[in-house]
């Protein structure tokens, strides 16, 4: 009766143990297992350029950083401040491409604006050429990437030079800007970042929504996304504005918006309480996770911080009624 007593006592122990194994187990799983993470997505620079520009960028926002590598060739890389936690997953796909998963928590809540900014930045750097990114301080933030996409226009008007600026919206060369001085247009030519100088050709002007379709003869890595861009502005909103006046790289400038306005034909136009110089006109505005949200139509005059955007509403309207190919 003893030996059956002793025997029954060590086979319980023997399951103590063993669930307690188990559990550490399990507990030890849930430790090294990734947390939940969007589906991972692909982009066109490898495992090494993926890793710095991760971290450079949480760096930039003041995260505190922090590194694993798994045995899978996997690199786990994790930014906290405060109450925010960044993790962000690098794996290689090919010598020459990286696949991400990120997760974002704020306070225990997950962000999906913060992952929006994220990606955001993340494609706009993938669609940079790869000297520009060796060449990049990723403090600089996305607007640096979004500049590569600005240019400077210069035309003949009659007798007249004239000066303003443009966003390209497609590899294929096509340019976006204002209409307005526009009649009697003899000659342009467009200036890329780089210095580079195109000749352009107007392709459609409309003296009513105050749009033009350039297009040159090249392809252009670096364009805006625009049908990912926001309609609607929220106003004391805070945006930003690329612009190129007289000079031939983008210049960075913040404004908020101040209120909707509509025009003698019933478009509307944001105000915004913005510096606008001249040669601003046809620059992209953006919100501050680097959407589009409008163009540069102009300035009150006898003002120099009052000016207007057209929406991106009326830009999208302008784009499919254009001959883009």
């Amino acid at each position: 009766m003893s030996g059956g007593s002793s025997h029954l006592k060590r086979k319980k122990e023997l399951i103590k143990n063993w669930l307690t194994l188990i559990g550490g187990g399990l507990i030890l799983i849930f430790f090294i297992s990734p947390i939940k993470a969007e589906e991972g997505k692909l982009f066109p620079f490898p495992l090494a350029e993926a890793e710095k520009a991760v971290s450079d960028w949480l760096q930039s926002k003041g995260f505190q950083i922090s590194r694993i590598s798994a045995e899978s060739g996997q690199v786990q890389i994790k930014g906290t401040k405060n109450k925010e936690i960044w993790t962000i997953f690098c794996q290689s796909y090919s010598p020459l491409a990286s696949l991400l998963k990120v997760s974002y928590e704020k306070e225990g809540r997950i962000d999906q604006n913060s992952l929006a900014e994220f990606w955001f930045f993340i494609k706009q750097y993938g669609r940079s050429p790869a000297e520009s990114r060796k060449r990049a301080t990723y403090s600089q933030s996305i607007f640096s990437l979004l500049s590569e996409a600005v240019v400077c226009i210069q035309a003949r008007v009659g007798m007249v030079p004239v000066q303003f600026s443009g966003f390209i919206i497609n590899e294929k060369g096509a340019i976006i800007s204002t209409a307005h001085d526009l009649e009697k247009l003899k000659e342009v030519k467009i200036i890329l970042k780089n210095g580079e100088e195109l000749s352009g050709s107007l392709v459609r002007k409309d003296y009513q929504r105050d749009l033009s379709l350039i297009k040159v003869p090249a392809h252009l890595k670096n364009y805006i996304l625009w049908w990912e861009g926001r309609k609607v502005l929220q106003l004391g909103e805070k945006v930003h504005m690329l612009s190129c006046p007289n000079r031939n790289e983008g210049e960075f400038i913040g404004g908020v918006v101040e209120e909707v306005i509509r025009q003698k034909n019933k478009l509307p136009l944001w105000r915004v309480n913005m510096e606008t110089l001249p040669g601003s006109s046809g620059s992209p505005v953006f919100d501050r996770y680097g959407n589009l949200v409008g163009i540069v139509k102009g300035r009150l005059r006898g003002t120099d911080n009052i000016g207007f955007l057209i929406p991106l509403g009326t830009l999208i309207e302008f784009i499919s009624e254009s001959p883009l190919k």
